[in-house]
């Protein structure tokens, strides 16, 4: 079952690359890409006169590390709601 494919020709850090993805992630690659970029130019501001190296390492390690708190955080409301249902079900198991 193949997916279906798009080139697409995009900038990262004023560099241009093409790039094949799969259609139905081509809205989630452009947002992201939208974000690397606004997060290196905000690092480019913030610490003038670095290589650009240093600038797509720096947004490289802001982005994990929000993937991170992400799946953290995911992790997180499943196990509060894994507990409130437990929480509810000895609610209503009959009292002594």
């Amino acid at each position: 079952m193949s997916q279906e494919q798009k080139s697409l020709i995009v900038n990262i850090a004023d560099k241009t690359f093409k790039i094949k993805i799969d259609v139905e992630e081509e809205s989630h690659f452009l947002d992201t890409l939208k974000t690397v970029n606004a997060k290196i130019k905000e690092f480019r501001a913030s610490y003038p006169g670095l290589y650009l190296q240093d600038y797509l390492s720096m947004a490289l390690i802001w982005l994990a590390s929000e993937q991170t708190k992400q799946q953290q955080q995911t992790q997180q409301n499943i196990e509060d709601q894994f507990l409130r249902t437990i929480q509810q079900w000895t609610n209503r198991l009959p009292k002594k």
